[in-house]
């Protein structure tokens, strides 16, 4: 047995991991960040919320840059 195999049916993929290769938790990491990505695929993000978003990290980062770069 290999340690990861894929194996492909009809309508589902079927994963198999060897224990050896990653620890439960960071599995569960990982099946949480694949959930996380599918929800967010569903959201309706327009060009509006994302400039929004970009003057929101600008804003952040003009006030807390000096905490990462020193000038």
């Amino acid at each position: 047995m290999n340690a990861i195999e894929i194996h492909d049916q009809s309508d589902r993929y079927i994963i198999s991991l060897d224990k050896s290769v990653i620890e439960k938790e960071q599995l569960i990491e990982v099946l949480e960040r694949l959930q996380l990505e599918r929800l967010a695929k569903k959201v309706d993000i327009d060009d509006s919320i994302l400039a929004l978003a970009e003057e929101i990290n600008a804003g952040w980062w003009q006030q807390n840059k000096h905490r990462f770069i020193r000038e």
